[in-house]
């Protein structure tokens, strides 16, 4: 309990906590910012060694996927549903703000967020604080678990290629390793080098963040690499559902060992990669 306040204190959030553990195993948990309710539905079947968190809604593969592989290997997912989008909107003495709410877990994060979105102000911010403090309560991030956040993206945009030496967060990465035999689209950001390592032993792509130096963008990952909770996020075309579900497979045998209903994914192999792809900053 000291462990969670004194993370999120750290970001400079409300410490409230509602009761002794806030995190649901199973069911549904109601948050509000401004005049929008927000739903947290968690699902867990098995051992929760590995909590899976979806913050964008439209981002459905990845909700797919993360609910395959839990009926084969377990663990608890905690999927943010707020009006079927991609953004969160609300209304505060009747202006409208909107927000990403995979930018919301620092407070320069927030900032930027809102500004990039439409208006901001100094309410909607403490509005937009204590939502993200109370999700951090309902998801329990320092519970034990590891957690693997699941994403999904468009071709032509945000891919590995973003963290290249040409990339546009060429700066936000300690380490990339880039496998040419499988699509950039398709690879794992994670926050601490054991994982960088064994994902590039196992032809992954795969990019260790620059937790310590990385603009503060208040993202997840930021906040899990500041507060050391282990992380890793999944990220894969919207089209690539089986591959998705391999990598989270992937997830959860480097975390807890192989799934034991793990079935046959219709995922091409792994090519073996040429030495030299692996890039340190």
């Amino acid at each position: 309990m000291l462990a969670r306040l004194g993370s999120l204190a750290w970001l400079g959030f409300p410490t409230a906590v509602h009761g002794a553990s806030a995190a649901p195993d199973a069911g549904e948990t109601g948050l509000r910012v401004g005049d929008t309710s927000v739903r947290v539905v968690a699902y867990r079947s098995g051992e929760a060694r590995v909590t899976y968190c979806s913050l964008h809604e439209n981002e459905r593969t990845s909700v797919a996927a993360s609910r395959r592989a839990i009926d084969e290997c377990g663990g608890r997912l905690v999927e943010l549903r707020a009006q079927g989008q991609r953004l969160v909107s609300f209304r505060l003495d009747g202006v409208q703000y909107r927000f990403d709410p995979n930018r919301i877990f620092t407070r320069v994060g927030i900032e930027k967020t809102l500004k990039r979105y439409g208006h901001y102000s100094d309410q909607a911010r403490e509005a937009v604080a204590a939502f993200a403090a109370r999700w951090l309560e309902v998801a329990d991030l320092r519970g034990g678990a590891t957690v693997v956040a699941v994403h999904n993206n468009a071709p032509g945009g945000y891919s590995l290629k973003s963290y290249a030496r040409t990339g546009a967060y060429r700066d936000e990465a300690a380490a990339i390793y880039d496998n040419p035999g499988l699509d950039p689209d398709d690879f794992f950001l994670v926050t601490e080098e054991r994982f960088f390592l064994l994902l590039k032993e196992r032809r992954w792509n795969v990019v260790l963040q620059a937790s310590n130096s990385a603009a503060d963008d208040g993202s997840l990952s930021l906040y899990c690499g500041r507060a050391s909770i282990p992380y890793v996020n999944v990220e894969a075309a919207y089209s690539h559902l089986d591959r998705q579900v391999e990598m989270l497979r992937e997830a959860h045998r480097l975390i807890a060992g192989p799934c034991p209903g793990a079935r046959t994914s219709g995922a091409a192999p792994l090519r073996v990669p040429t030495e030299g792809e692996v890039v340190r900053r």
